[in-house]
């Protein structure tokens, strides 16, 4: 039995990885940023041609002045009007009216450059009619269109919005007026002091700080154990292990199965009985051999600190995915107390904003989502102190896998290193291994044992290890007939004890159970992480559609692999009554309950 590495071991660095992923994402998204590239409109086609112009109605950007005798011509309204900060001639300019101001560029006040608070525009030109307009140069030919319909002699006299400022008296230099041709405002941008950001890093980073605080727990109890012994596993020696499996002579003599008490040996060897019959502890088969250095054995006990952490990183995913749905809600406007045609409230109504903050957080669940998958066999483990077998509540079996490559000696360079790479990859994340987690039990005579492939195996503490038992029964005529008055009712339940019973047992899950095991599937979560995508960014009919049909699968596929497996229980879980010789009298009994040594009709 190979005993348990240490925390430097490699099955500690599968976990151990991920831990270090997480805060290596956190600090990658809280220091990146994206901006949009290739948005400049192409002047030459695919063959080198000139884009041809199309014919358009524009409207023409304000002229925006300091004093409006800097206007091109001069400012006139009909009588009893007076020109209004909208530009426009009105009776009277309310406060809605210049509100409007078009030299503000539409913009938050507090994002409107101070030089631009004194700015008034100009009469309004209005639009213009274009017959050849080249959109790779159309704000050039706009402002030229409408500079000659405002009738500005000089164009050099008016700059750009943002670009200069117009000169406040005729005294000083620069230009008498701009373009209002507004670049884009200013993003809002998050101070992370909002509710929802303060929610959001109290649930992370308080996980964070409980993983960290609970991997020293586990060191530190760890650590305790070592020093008491708990941790140091009494391994034998291959040179006797090789003995006895060989029926060498190292076994022990114990009292006879027949007093009551087990007859144990190191794994490999035998003893006999008073009939001439041997209980070995361990068998031929190499698969059910713990000793070889294709299987590693480790114990682990639940911890109350481990089984909350557990649940924490449950609950982290499922408000992972709440804050999604939430942020989905808040780009269509529909979060309570949502102004009426507003949308985006938790990102200062910017839209932008508001799908960045969803594309990260969306990131960071499919991360969580891709780790968790990666390590899921592992990972409850992880939230457990580790211990010898024998003191643990669970034992861990990890068998190495040894894959088959089929015509191996054809391959080309690609293959070869693709699969080199593959290997690397399945060694990193420990998907070399078959990771089975099996339940410590007690028998009726409080004797510890697991069940691992079918097979049980007990633990002896004699020699401080767990291994199957057999029964040798003879391999010769003579031998079986001296075993014709059968068994005592008394040998009958050890052997029981010590084998289990005849029967193979089929695990299937539950309903509810097999619906888990159907959202959990990879596909099934990559195809959700993608439907999350198309219900925010508008795409949400069709995401919805996507669902139902996603869910309709997995219904199905859940109702078929149910139904298949409860036939395949019902078929492979067969028993029945038969007469079996127990303590000299013909008894009726459940070919459950038979062992090795029974004598039936």
């Amino acid at each position: 039995m190979t005993p348990p590495t240490d925390s430097r071991g490699r099955r500690s660095w599968t976990v151990k990885g991920a831990a270090t992923s997480l805060i290596a994402f956190l600090l990658l998204f809280a220091t990146g940023s994206a901006k949009q590239l290739w948005i400049d409109i192409n002047k030459y086609d695919a063959n080198g041609d000139l884009c041809p112009a199309t014919s358009a109605s524009e409207d023409c950007p304000a002229i925006c002045v300091y004093d409006l005798d800097n206007c091109p011509q001069p400012v006139s309204c009909p009588d009893g009007q007076s020109l209004c900060h909208d530009g426009e001639c009105h009776d009277e300019c309310t406060d809605k009216i210049n509100s409007g101001n078009p030299c503000f560029c539409g913009w938050q006040t507090k994002h409107v450059p101070t030089e631009a608070h004194d700015l008034v525009p100009c009469p309004i030109v209005g639009s213009v009619k274009i017959d050849q307009l080249y959109l790779w140069n159309k704000t050039d030919q706009v402002r030229d269109v409408c500079a000659n319909k405002a009738e500005v002699s000089d164009q050099d006299s008016y700059g750009i919005w943002g670009k200069e400022w117009p000169r406040h008296d005729a005294g000083s230099s620069g230009t008498l007026g701009v373009w209002s041709e507004c670049p884009k405002e200013p993003q809002e941008l998050y101070t992370f002091r909002e509710p929802m950001w303060i929610a959001i890093f109290a649930v992370v980073f308080g996980f964070v700080a409980l993983l960290g605080l609970w991997f020293i727990f586990k060191k530190l109890m760890q650590l305790k154990l070592r020093s008491a012994g708990g941790l140091v596993a009494k391994q034998m020696p291959k040179t006797d292990a090789a003995s006895v499996r060989s029926g060498g002579s190292s076994a022990y003599n114990a009292p006879a199965a027949k007093s009551g008490q087990i007859v144990a040996a190191v794994p490999g060897s035998s003893t006999s009985d008073e009939k001439g019959e041997g209980f070995n502890r361990g068998t031929s088969d190499d698969s059910n051999d713990l000793n070889s250095d294709d299987i590693r054995i480790s114990g682990y006990r639940n911890n109350i600190f481990g089984t909350l952490m557990t649940w924490y990183l449950l609950v982290l995913s499922a408000l992972w995915l709440c804050f999604l749905f939430v942020l989905s809600a808040d780009y269509y406007g529909s979060l309570p107390n949502t102004p009426k045609d507003k949308t985006s409230i938790l990102s200062y109504y910017d839209s932008t904003l508001g799908t960045q903050a969803f594309i990260g957080m969306w990131c960071f669940f499919v991360f969580l989502v891709v780790t968790v998958t990666a390590v899921r066999f592992r990972l409850r483990n992880f939230f457990r102190i580790k211990t010898l077998p024998q003191n643990g509540q669970f034992v861990c079996v990890e068998q190495k896998i040894h894959k088959a490559v089929m015509l191996a000696g054809h391959n080309n360079f690609l293959v070869k290193h693709v699969q080199m790479a593959a290997d690397r990859i399945k060694h990193m994340l420990g998907w070399d291994w078959n990771v089975t987690t099996c339940p410590v039990h007690l028998t009726g005579s409080n004797r510890k044992y697991f069940t691992y492939q079918c097979t049980r195996f007990v633990f002896s503490s004699d020699d401080e290890q767990f291994a199957p038992f057999s029964f040798d029964l003879g391999s010769q005529n003579n031998s079986l007939v001296a075993k014709a008055g059968g068994l005592t009712t008394e040998e009958a339940t050890l052997r029981a004890e010590l084998i289990g019973p005849n029967f193979i047992e089929v695990q299937i899950p539950s309903w509810f159970g097999a619906f888990v095991r159907e959202v959990s599937s990879f596909v099934f979560l990559y195809q959700s992480l993608a439907l999350i995508v198309f219900m925010f960014d508008a795409y949400y009919k069709v995401g919805l559609v996507d669902l139902a049909v996603v869910l309709l699968a997995v219904a199905f596929s859940m109702v078929v692999k149910k139904l298949s497996e409860e036939r395949l229980k019902r078929m492979a879980e067969q028993s029945d009554q038969l007469m079996a010789l127990r303590d000299g009298s013909w008894v009726e009994v459940s070919s459950r309950d038979l062992v090795p040594g029974d004598v039936i009709r």
